[in-house]
């Protein structure tokens, strides 16, 4: 008789199967990757990005802006 999926569920239950079946293979990350993550660069990396972002947007209009008033517009 198989286990009932639920709450109570075995480890070798069905449900357990399936749910690691569709999880797939759980890869211990590199040295590296587990480094980076414990230093916290990711989220300063992150927000580095997003502020060259918005500065390189800035700089494109602040450039579009000053072309214009050269060309007397």
């Amino acid at each position: 008789m198989p286990a009932k999926a639920g709450i109570g569920a075995r480890p070798g239950s069905d449900l357990t199967q399936i749910k690691a079946a569709i999880r797939g293979p759980v890869y211990p990350a590199s040295g590296l990757v587990q480094e980076v993550a414990m230093t916290g660069l990711v989220d300063n990396w992150f927000n580095y990005v997003v502020l060259a972002e918005v500065l390189l947007f800035m700089g494109v209009l602040g450039y579009v802006s000053i072309a214009d008033a050269l060309a007397g517009r």
